[in-house]
């Protein structure tokens, strides 16, 4: 595991102390994580509270109340529950989510189903997360599937090429080297696949390289 660039100290929750020796101060709390600011720099660090032993969850209690909670303690969960890769039953957690969840959630988990599910039961979750997420917010599935690619296979990855959506269109802009999505250039907001209808595709090709 990457060494976290803070330490607790003393004032620990009320201050946490950054890598310079800055003190941080709490600016905001939930369940799952806490926000600290630097008080110089443009910064704000998260810290997961399964970090510090101060959250914990076990499937059965996220299965029995997960449907009461709020979209915002949802995506809360997902994007700090990394921490709990070591639990035995948190493979049955990144499931239930993936069933019960939406391309929010999806995507705050994305890399911990590469990391935590057997191969071909990890890309295939993660392929038809990615068709049922909008383009422009698909970044963290399409880089989990690539990362599984890559730790699974022998072959070289081969990158679809940028192909204009109009004639008249300027080539897509991609969100990193290799994916296979991308945005007009003259309207960020307006987002589509790089050869239109290439997903499935491309899915399927790397399907075939992923070890299994």
């Amino acid at each position: 595991m990457t060494t976290p660039p803070h330490a607790y100290g003393p004032e620990y929750p009320a201050y946490l102390t950054w890598m310079d020796g800055t003190r941080m101060a709490l600016v905001r709390e939930s369940r799952w994580s806490r926000t600290y600011r630097h008080p110089t720099k443009k910064l704000e660090h998260v810290c997961s509270r399964f970090e510090d032993g101060s959250a914990s969850i076990t499937f059965d209690e996220l299965s029995a109340t997960w449907s009461g909670w709020t979209r915002a303690e949802r995506s809360d969960f997902c994007y700090n529950c990394s921490l709990l890769r070591s639990q035995a039953d948190f493979a049955e957690i990144l499931r239930f989510i993936l069933r019960e969840g939406d391309w929010n959630d999806w995507c705050g988990i994305a890399s911990c189903l590469a990391d935590v599910l057997p191969c071909q039961e990890a890309f295939d979750l993660l392929s038809q997360a990615l068709e049922l997420t909008p383009v422009e917010h698909s970044s963290n599935l399409v880089q989990a599937i690539l990362v599984l690619h890559h730790r699974t296979s022998k072959s070289r990855f081969v990158p679809f090429p940028p192909t204009r959506a109009r004639a008249s269109d300027k080539p897509a802009r991609h969100f990193f080297p290799g994916t296979i999505l991308g945005y007009h250039r003259r309207n960020h907001r307006r987002a589509v696949p790089v050869n239109g209808g290439a997903l499935t595709d491309y899915l399927g090709a790397m399907r075939s390289t992923v070890g299994k």
